[in-house]
């Protein structure tokens, strides 16, 4: 299966052409009253449970092209959509200003050197690695080898996850949702149906009782929000822990959260999660391209987050902060707590974290970070893709990935005993 997700990313994603409608149609909706008359799904609830018009788009959710255009000068924020309202008044999410100090800015800290010849010994053959550990919102040690720089960015499969639950927190923080809020509040799809049991927790714990199934085939299509709405329920939500629905069921949060918002996805973990965070280097790989090859489609978050070891760091101590960058803060106190301790008893997990004394999460090729006892948090990356002579990306195959676990386990240890050595940082 491993082999089957990460294969997707080795596709040339096409661009989606919109239908067009009947001559004339386009012409006799406009006004934001006769659109929403025609496209009821955009309609969804705010958290004080009033309908409010929360994004009607040419894309999600899905309004005609042509009708789009008779009408994008309704389109306020210029985010392909119409009709963005809120209670009729909606002003611009302003966002949080980013820390005079970012990953992109911040001076390199020397890490112990038999902490670097571990990773160069061990993931040798991975191409680029890195490890990044951090303190008090400060890098105290960082390491790379095989070439790789401090900017150079990887797939962080699942080990990105957590950011999901940040920008869950975030909007929390807002007042646009709460955890337990059903996700049909925002999913006008599954009111009415068995699928209105699940809430917004259930999808971080991976509780939602949507059946299991690979995003592969999805993302090819550039239908990942769109196959997710077609999961089918497999049990009762919240009865059953099952990591592998993670794969297609996370993308319903990209769904709420955009209806909570009014914005992007990712034009919203931007402004609220990586700017406040100095996360300067992050972004999401997407299920749809464009002829340039930038990234236009929805943002897959099981697996699809592309960032450094700086900033994978930076994310495990924003939670080991308890939700706060640089005395500002981007979630509460109190959703840090809840996020990293346990939530689903077995395995021992949180709102996207495994959980127990310390907190982490892995990824496919050797991707990590995770807390420490002492308060250090620690990210160690290496290439998600592996380089053929030819020069075209090669996955990081299921024949090989024993190896790599294998050789990351091992620097992992390593840099763990180091971390807890007065020497590490000479």
């Amino acid at each position: 299966m491993r082999r089957r997700i990460i294969a997707t990313f080795l596709v040339v994603l096409s661009l989606m052409v919109a239908s067009m409608p009947a001559p004339g149609k386009a012409a006799t909706l406009k006004g934001c009253r006769s659109i929403l008359a025609q496209y009821p799904k955009g309609v969804a609830k705010d958290v004080d449970g009033q309908k409010n018009v929360v994004a009607i788009g040419y894309k999600t959710p899905a309004i005609n092209g042509a009708i789009y255009e008779a009408n994008k000068g309704l389109d306020r924020y210029k985010d392909n959509t119409v009709c963005v309202v809120e209670a009729n008044k909606r002003k611009v999410l302003p966002g949080l200003p980013a820390p005079a100090v970012t990953s992109a800015n911040e001076a390199q800290v020397k890490g112990n050197s038999a902490v670097s010849a571990a990773l160069a010994a061990n993931l040798a053959n991975l191409g680029g690695t890195c490890m990044v550990a951090m303190r008090d919102e400060k890098i105290i040690g960082e390491w790379y080898s095989g070439g790789r720089k401090a900017a150079d960015t990887t797939i962080a499969f699942s080990s990105g996850k957590p950011l999901t639950a940040a920008v869950i927190g975030a909007a929390v923080r807002l007042g646009r949702l709460n955890i337990d809020q059903s996700v049909a509040d925002f999913i006008p799809e599954f009111k009415n149906t068995a699928k209105a049991a699940i809430t917004i927790r259930h999808l971080m714990t991976h509780t939602s009782g949507l059946e299991a199934t690979q995003a592969g085939p999805a993302m090819i299509a550039g239908k990942l929000n769109s196959e997710a709405l077609k999961l089918s329920l497999t049990s009762v939500p919240g009865s059953t822990y099952d990591y592998d629905s993670s794969q297609l069921a996370l993308q319903l949060l990209v769904q709420v959260v955009e209806r909570a918002v009014g914005e992007k996805f990712t034009t919203f973990t931007d402004k609220y999660v990586l700017r406040p965070a100095g996360m300067a280097n992050t972004f999401y790989k997407t299920d749809l391209q464009n002829a340039a090859f930038i990234e236009i489609g929805d943002p897959w978050l099981a697996g699809g987050l592309r960032t450094t070891c700086r900033d994978l760091a930076r994310l495990a101590q924003l939670f080991q902060s308890k939700g706060q960058w640089a005395g500002q803060r981007i979630f509460s106190t109190s959703f840090a707590e809840l996020a990293t301790s346990v939530q689903v008893s077995s395995p021992g997990y949180g709102f996207l974290f495994y959980t127990g004394a310390n907190f982490s999460h892995g990824g496919l090729c050797g991707q990590v970070m995770a807390k420490m006892s002492s308060g250090v948090t620690y990210a160690m990356m290496s290439n998600s893709f592996l380089f053929t002579p030819s020069f075209f990306p090669e996955e990081c195959t299921s024949e090989r990935y024993s190896a790599v676990a294998a050789a990351a386990a091992a620097a992992a240890l390593r840099a763990a005993t180091a971390f807890s050595a007065v020497t590490m940082f000479g």
